[in-house]
């Protein structure tokens, strides 16, 4: 410590945007007087991120630290998913207003009400980047013109960036303010854009270099009316167009870069010239992941052969050094389709599809590095296609047992943090504890689960890094729910000791304390139970099976009226002493409406 204590202001300034905001100030606040000083005055690189955050430590940080460092936070990340239920309530609670964090320029939202982050944004002045992800983008036909163009008022906003949110009830041609600051738009939602919606949206973004989005029309006779001459930058996903493509780049002039993904038409290697050369001359990248359909039969062979001639001229080969892929099924009974992509692949995801045979025009010594920028793996019971390697992936999803060749596929586990599996049997699985063996930051293992078996065999599994524990049942009529004797089993492994998030679905009370009470690092926890006492009946909702729980809940977690319903006295002494006095508790809509619990604790 004496020695970090030599270190000169600049220097200790630099080495704290190294540390995790809550960890820096709880080690160096009050310390003495000049950590005290440069933290709460001079340090201008707070980066607030609650994604991960427990309870405790976001009350000791709203309490003890952030009015002393408003002026010192430049982003902030606020998340509602299962890791952190109810945070954005629980922030506002503590009265902290937008105009309050003065260099504030990033804010994310990740499943909260559309409403509440508007209310929240009301007065972001001095935001720049904006992101909201996944939230319920509900609102009254009267407060969406309002909302949207709030946005739109935020006067220096340079990026905006919509996804995975329904936008039903947020209409883009309602838009009425102009923004002279926004450069850079990403919409990618459950809905596409129209033309009209684009066109408004480009009218009231005037300044707009950058855009992502998914185009629908349903009138596929309909063209865009204007050129957009300020985008260079253009992200396009199409739905159900055919067409769309060569009307939408005979628009757009300064196209320098362009990434199409398309599920309903492709082009061949002389169209896309044609177009380039005509109409965006100065485009100088090229990216795009097309469906390939509508092969016949006993000619697909020559058909794929042919299409890809058509990008070995020299347009493609040596003006450019562009290269496009194709994979493919010949198989004359299964579907005749394939799919045409530029190397290296550009996506962030790639779904391992039947396809058996793949042919591409670069350098075949390249073809190991072509997959690096993929993150996301999804691999169904075999990968068929060689050679493709991936060496970056974070996210996988795929089956047990796991798929031929997926360990010479998956060059290296060391940047996985996230895996998903569906049991098909558990008992085929043995290299499964050797990939965990070499997933050195593997953070979560979400189980699809067949049978009740399912959670003694996850009990069987080690890895040192893993933190998160998510079981799904398979939604069918009989959906099975983890008995005691699968729990304890449970409790007593290794993986319930170290786990911090679970969600599970189990039949008793009994069954969820002999879980909860062996998992002392658990800080939040999504809860399904079955109410023994209820008949079974098949297709009951969760509602009913939930509901005599919920009352014992609410009777210990701020309600002092007693109830005749309070039974099970281990579950009610366990939350009157332990989990009431920590956790953050809420019931929500589940599956076909059903509840389930949330729990955010320390």
């Amino acid at each position: 410590m004496t020695l970090f204590e030599s270190f000169a202001n600049e220097l200790l300034l630099e080495l704290f945007e190294y540390f995790d905001t809550v960890h820096l100030l709880r080690a160096f606040t009050r310390l003495n007087v000049r950590f005290t000083t440069l933290l709460y005055q001079h340090f201008r690189s707070y980066h607030l991120d609650f994604t991960h955050i427990y309870k405790r430590d976001f009350v000791y940080l709203c309490e003890q630290h952030l009015r002393l460092i408003t002026n010192g936070i430049v982003s902030l990340r606020l998340t509602g998913h299962n890791e952190t239920p109810g945070l954005f309530k629980q922030f506002l609670t503590y009265g902290f207003r937008l105009d309050q964090f003065a260099r504030l320029q990033a804010v994310s939202f990740n499943r909260f009400d559309y409403g509440d982050i508007i209310e929240f944004l009301g007065k972001g002045n001095q935001l720049t980047h904006l992101i909201i992800d996944e939230c319920n983008m509900f609102m009254t036909s009267s407060d969406s013109p309002h909302s949207i163009n709030q946005i739109w008022n935020l006067p220096k906003l340079t990026h905006f960036k919509l996804t995975n949110c329904y936008l039903e009830h947020i209409d883009f041609c309602r838009l009425a303010i102009i923004s002279n600051s926004l450069q850079s738009l990403s919409i990618r939602t459950g809905l596409g854009c129209s033309f009209s919606t684009l066109v408004k949206i480009y009218q009231c973004s005037p300044c707009l270099q950058h855009l992502s989005v998914c185009i629908e029309l349903y009138d596929e006779s309909e063209k865009l009316p204007i050129v957009l001459t300020t985008l260079s930058t253009l992200e396009l996903q199409l739905c159900n167009t055919t067409n769309v493509l060569q009307d939408f780049l005979h628009n757009v002039p300064n196209l320098r870069h362009l990434t199409v993904d398309s599920l309903s038409s492709h082009l061949n290697g002389h169209e896309w010239q044609e177009i380039i050369v005509e109409y965006i001359p100065k485009l100088t990248v090229l990216q795009f992941k097309m469906l390939v359909y509508t092969l016949s039969a006993d000619k697909i062979d020559k058909e794929i052969a042919d299409l890809l001639d058509t990008f070995r001229i020299p347009f493609w080969l040596e003006q450019h050094q562009w290269y496009v892929r194709c994979d493919w099924n010949s198989d004359i009974i299964g579907s005749r389709y394939g799919y045409l992509y530029t190397l290296p692949f550009a996506f962030d995801s790639f779904t391992e599809t039947t396809c058996q045979k793949s042919q591409w025009t670069g350098p075949s010594n390249e073809i190991s590095l072509s997959f690096k920028h993929v993150h996301s793996l999804f691999v169904g019971t075999s990968l068929h296609l060689h050679p493709t390697y991936f060496s970056n992936v974070r996210e996988v999803k795929t089956t047990v047992p796991l798929p031929k060749q997926f360990t010479s596929t998956v060059l290296s586990f060391n940047s996985l943090i996230a895996l998903k599996l569906f049991l098909y049997d558990e008992h085929r699985a043995p290299d499964l504890q050797t990939i965990l063996d070499q997933t050195p930051h593997l953070y979560s293992l979400t189980i699809e689960d067949r049978d009740a078996s399912t959670l003694r065999f996850v009990s069987k599994l080690r890895c040192a890094s893993l933190r998160r524990l998510i079981f799904i049942p398979r939604l069918t009529p009989d959906v099975f729910f983890f008995d005691d004797t699968d729990c304890i089993a449970f409790a007593q492994s290794s993986l319930a000791h170290q786990c911090e998030v679970l969600e599970i679905h189990v039949k008793s009370y009994a069954s969820a304390i002999n879980v909860l009470q062996a998992m002392p690092n658990l800080r939040a926890l999504t809860l399904y139970i079955s109410d023994d006492e209820l008949p079974h009946v098949r297709h009951v909702s969760f509602r009913q099976r939930m509901s005599s729980l919920w009352r014992r809940l609410y009777a210990c977690n701020g309600s002092t009226s007693k109830s005749s319903n309070l039974s099970t006295p281990e579950m009610i002494k366990w939350l009157k002493t332990d989990l009431s006095k920590r956790c953050w508790t809420s019931i929500s809509s589940g599956w076909n409406g059903d509840f389930y619990l949330k729990f955010w604790g320390n």
